[in-house]
């Protein structure tokens, strides 16, 4: 497992690229690192699970890092959906599951459980809170149900 925040979210997205065939799972929170189509490529391919947090009103780390990794893995399903398309202002905060259509379904509360039980060979979530600056992670790591989940993947 790899998570991290800012920089270490970047980092945490590079660990997860490089190392993709030892990793089952990431969490990058406001990870300071744009999207990398090859690092994302690795992930998809090797069933990485992905759930990515970003803060929408964030002026240090551009929410557009996260974005754009979630726009990659859409792109690797062959879709041009684009993440943001259903929930462009992070208000409330809600999580982006990927459906088996390809399409982002934007639910709330922020949990990594969607309403239709999809199940893939990995996950990929990505939760938006409306505000908090550049402080993602305290929500994040104080949510028992992101540990829950992070210790349910396993390497395929």
């Amino acid at each position: 497992y790899v998570t991290g925040l800012s920089m270490g979210g970047g980092g945490a997205w590079g660990m997860a690229g490089k190392c993709s065939e030892k990793i089952a799972a990431v969490i990058p929170i406001a990870g300071a690192a744009g999207a990398n189509s090859t690092y994302a490529k690795n992930m998809f391919d090797h069933h990485v699970s992905v759930w990515a947090f970003h803060d929408q009103d964030v002026a240090t780390v551009a929410i557009s890092n996260s974005d754009g990794w979630m726009n990659a893995f859409v792109s690797l399903m062959g879709s041009t959906n684009k993440v943001r398309d259903v929930n462009p202002t992070g208000n409330p905060a809600m999580t982006a599951h990927r459906r088996a259509d390809h399409v982002w379904e934007w639910l709330t509360p922020v949990s990594p459980t969607n309403s239709a039980g999809y199940n893939y060979p990995h996950e990929i979530h990505y939760t938006v809170y409306p505000t908090g600056g550049h402080d993602a992670w305290t929500r994040t790591y104080s949510n028992e149900a992101v540990w829950t989940w992070l210790f349910q993947q396993v390497r395929h």
